[in-house]
């Protein structure tokens, strides 16, 4: 990842050229697995840079493709578009909320992830991931529905 200077307080264009860069690392890696001709991902985690995310339209063409089976891409908020356009067979999913209502509006929708058939809630803990709420077809890890 690129790295401004320690001790140098960089400029905002330096920021969000290092942003810029960072972001097209991650493209590229998942670009090379495509020319390897790989079609599955069993698992995919991402540590986000919390201050500046990767863009929905950069987790778009990382995951664009591939068959993603475990998704945690740890980005606040992860547009449930993306995670619909991306990995649509997802059966393990991870999110991260920083409580917007209208995101998780979208997420509880009946054309949100309950459109997810074959997703699975891992263990949470309340403080850093959400549940997904009134989804019939999502089961918990532990008890085999969601609270």
């Amino acid at each position: 990842m690129s790295k401004v200077e320690v001790g140098k307080t960089a400029s905002l264009e330096e920021q969000t050229e290092a942003w810029n860069k960072n972001m097209g690392h991650l493209v590229e890696v998942f670009d090379m697995l495509r020319e390897l001709k790989i079609k599955r991902i069993l698992k995919v985690t991402v540590e986000d840079n919390s201050d500046r995310p990767c863009t929905d339209s950069v987790i778009m063409k990382c995951l664009r493709d591939f068959d993603v089976r475990y998704l945690d891409w740890q980005k606040n908020d992860l547009c449930i578009d993306v995670v619909l356009a991306v990995a649509p067979r997802v059966s393990e999913l991870r999110l991260y909320s920083s409580g917007n209502a209208t995101v998780l509006r979208g997420w509880a929708a009946s054309s949100g992830l309950c459109s997810l058939n074959q997703v699975n809630i891992p263990n949470y803990s309340r403080s850093s991931r959400l549940p997904i709420p009134f989804c019939p077809n999502f089961k918990s890890a532990n008890s085999g529905s969601v609270d």
